[in-house]
């Protein structure tokens, strides 16, 4: 490692006792810090970099006029917003440029307004946490198995204390019939991390227990649960848990007089981009608890006959809210109807096999069915169970639709009180629908910092250095794992490939170090996150490759050779919306959101669910662009924090910290030398990304989907979040382009449209050979017999 490399990485990030506003030249009554000498990249400087720290008054960093953001139309175009956000950008005062490098100008201004003195982060204070484990209950005393409580203290390491949510929620499913409650269906309602996965599987695996003590019983004898999921991670997510709960012992030490249980409870994964054939032969050996995707799931139910469900007992809809607001409302209400359509065909059939036999006499319809088992599987309806985070106007009209005389369970909630209501859910008034409230964690640390366009992507690696554990904190807090939430898929794979490549030495980086999955590269290293491994996690990547990132990040471990464990100080995952429901992930540190989420206020408060969980500490980082800071104050009014200790609600905070102060923690120096060395990273960006034609496209194509994601905020938050309030000039920075904004879309699409033809030739090649050997097939002479 150079010494540029090992000084990056050790930063004096302390913060200093007086730092004085940026006009003023000493440092009068501070005391010097110590600090390695900065050397400066060795690579040529061209003179417009040397005269970064001086600009001339026609320089990119001055203040231009935007204007105001024009009234929203719902019947204007993707393609009319796009064209008028490149408009503002023509008027920027054109710079010096140097051949074939575009714009280089300074990232900082000696009288930028937004400059603070550099304090510390504020500290977290101590609170009771609002998803621990509660105090009150034990899964004994909700009459759980032993054999699960055993499995669940032992191997599960839950230490017998159950959340609020599985205390309120465990007992009402237990119940079976007789009991009227066993025919109710119910709704589940509470905040993220608080345990909701455990809450219906327990329950679950409980009823399906009593059925091992039958000799006669096997997997084949068709599917008895299903459980929907809205993203294949989480679907990967549940069904990893229930072979954990699965793993059980079946056998009791203890008592020698208890019941001995036969193995055949087999979990089955159907998800998209896995292989349908191999679905197939575990549905025909037999899969009695489904773990899917809906659209996977409605796929084999229409086309797969070894798929029994005649039978089923449960259905959960994991994150509904999710479920319907991605638009699987239709495959839902189609799914559910045709479940409850296999069970009544099913339950005639075995009807009809039993007056054959003269078991039950034709005119006595209420006569209890059972197949050839000797069971009666159809002696109560099947149950539906809905987890929803919020109760949202499309979670209650569904719920309201579908659901049997529903109970709802809410804990965490907007509710004054964790309850359990007998009442029936009613969904919200169109006409005056009331705000929904949101709640985050009480023991949750919440951040926004205001950052410039051109800052953007000096103050994301200021967070992940900042948020990433030095080498002397690695005893005593140990890995940290950051997730990072972008708007686009094109973004990440910009960020994740820039992290990788850059070089601080200023020569052509060579291939980042990074582990293969055949071919394809897996984590990024970045001399400026030293043992750091960068992963990635969006929707255009292959089931496989998220798979294999997701595991990676889980572990630790995808690194075999140069870095040791004990030498990792944590990992970031870059990814987009894809992994902000329903994923646990161990010992997330912190949450970082680049952007304001597309979704909502309701998406803010699902990613930043992925940290503190289950009574852990944990922290979040929103970044905001100047124009956007308003969007705190729409937060802030529809999000609560229900500690443990108080019935009341009280408002959540969300700490807004100075940019110089993260931008001194994450680079460190003395008096502003962290202006300095953030100036020299965005250097070293942008040199890797005229290093390549193939970088320079990259950095593009994330600018415009940058820009395209951003037009697609909700119409109520259109006057706030306007693509012409955006400074497309500043913001080509976050992406280290030099190059104005109209000569990136320009490029971009003769880049497309060069891609486009090679593509249509390909394809026209194919056809012709396709063609010549259909016709070289046909003139083939047939064999005599």
């Amino acid at each position: 490692m150079d010494d540029t490399e090992d000084l990056l990485i050790n930063f004096d990030t302390s913060v200093p006792t007086d730092v004085p506003r940026r006009r003023n030249k000493g440092r009068k009554g501070a005391k010097s810090r110590r600090y390695e000498p900065y050397e400066r990249p060795s690579a040529p400087v061209t003179q417009h970099e040397a005269k970064r720290d001086a600009p001339s008054a026609a320089t990119e960093d001055e203040e231009i006029e935007v204007p105001s953001p024009a009234p929203t139309h719902s019947s204007r175009s993707l393609a009319e917003e796009m064209a008028e956000a490149v408009s503002v950008a023509k008027k920027v005062t054109k710079m010096p440029t140097t051949k074939g490098t575009g714009y280089i100008s300074s990232l900082f201004a000696r009288d930028e307004h937004y400059t603070e003195h550099p304090e510390a982060v504020p500290q977290p204070q101590a609170t009771m946490p609002s998803n621990a484990p509660s105090l009150q209950g034990t899964f004994e005393g909700m009459g759980l198995d032993p054999i699960l409580v055993r499995h669940l203290n032992t191997k599960m390491g839950l230490g017998g204390k159950p959340t609020e949510i599985q205390r309120l929620a465990i007992p009402p499913l237990l119940t079976t019939p007789p009991n009227d409650a066993a025919i109710r269906d119910i709704l589940i309602q509470a905040q993220t991390g608080s345990g909701k996965t455990l809450t219906y599987v327990l329950p679950l695996v409980q009823s399906l227990l009593p059925l091992s003590t039958e000799s006669f019983i096997d997997r084949s004898v068709g599917t008895l649960a299903i459980i929907l999921a809205p993203t294949r991670e989480l679907a990967r997510q549940i069904y990893t848990v229930l072979e954990k709960l699965l793993a059980m012992s079946l056998t009791s030490s203890e008592d020698e007089d208890a019941p001995r249980y036969s193995r055949w409870i087999i979990p089955g994964l159907l998800t998209g981009g896995s292989t349908k054939n191999h679905e197939k032969q575990r549905l025909r050996k037999g899969c009695p608890i489904l773990v899917a995707t809906p659209g996977r799931l409605l796929d084999h139910l229409q086309n797969t006959s070894s798929l029994d469900v005649g039978k089923c007992r449960w259905l959960v809809l994991d994150e509904a809210d999710r479920l319907l607001e991605m638009g699987f409302e239709e495959q839902l209400s189609g799914i559910v109807k045709a479940l409850e359509g296999r069970r009544r065909l099913a339950l005639q059939s075995a009807r009809d096999v039993l007056v054959e036999s003269g078991a039950i006499a034709v005119s006595d319809p209420d006569s209890l069915v059972t197949d050839s088992l000797g069971i009666a599987w159809w002696a109560w309806r099947m149950r539906l169970v809905l987890c929803s985070a919020t109760l949202d106007e499309r979670v209650q009209i569904f719920a309201k639709d579908t659901l049997h005389h529903p109970l709802l369970v809410r804990a965490g909630s907007s509710s004054s009180n964790p309850s359990v209501s007998d009442s029936v859910i009613t969904p919200v008034e169109s006409s005056a629908p009331s705000p929904t409230m949101f709640t985050a964690p009480s023991q949750l640390q919440q951040h926004a910092v205001v950052v410039p366009p051109k800052l953007r992507l000096v103050a994301l690696l200021a967070l992940l250095r900042h948020t990433i554990p030095r080498p002397s904190e690695l005893a005593e807090k140990g890995p940290a794992r950051v997730i990072v939430f972008m708007s686009s898929t094109d973004a990440v794979d910009f960020h994740w490939r820039a992290f990788g490549g850059v070089n601080m030495t200023g020569t052509q980086s060579s291939e980042s170090k990074s582990d293969q999955t055949e071919g394809m590269p897996l984590a990024q290293y970045s001399n400026l996150l030293l043992n750091t491994p960068i992963y990635r996690l969006h929707g255009s990547m292959t089931q496989k490759e998220r798979i294999a990132s997701l595991r990676a990040f889980r572990t630790l471990s995808d690194d075999k050779t140069e870095h040791t464990e004990g030498e990792k100080r944590g990992g970031v995952l870059l990814c987009t919306s894809v992994a902000s429901r329903g994923l646990d992930l161990p010992d997330v540190r912190c949450v970082i959101q680049t952007d304001i989420p597309i979704e909502g206020i309701e998406e803010y408060v699902h990613r930043i669910g992925r940290t503190a969980r289950a009574g852990r500490q944990g922290s979040s980082w929103l970044m905001l662009m100047p124009h956007e800071q308003p969007w705190l104050s729409n937060l802030l009014k529809r999000m609560v924090v229900q500690p443990t200790t108080d019935a009341q609600e009280i408002p959540a905070k969300v700490a807004l910290v100075g940019l110089d102060t993260v931008l001194y923690e994450g680079y460190g120096g003395a008096a502003r030398e962290y202006e300095s060395r953030a100036t020299d990273v965005q250097m070293a960006l942008e040199r890797w990304v005229l290093a390549a034609p193939e970088n320079a496209s990259l950095a593009r194509t994330a600018f415009l989907s940058h820009i395209r994601a951003y037009t697609t905020h909700p119409t109520h938050e259109k006057a706030l979040l306007n693509v012409n309030q955006l400074h497309l000039g500043h913001l080509a920075k976050a992406f280290a382009l030099r190059e104005a904004p109209n000569t990136v879309q320009q490029t971009a699409k003769h880049e497309h449209d060069k891609k486009e033809k090679v593509e249509k030739r390909a394809h026209e090649q194919k056809q012709d050979a396709e063609s010549r050997r259909k016709r070289m097939m046909a003139n083939l002479p047939t064999e005599s017999m």
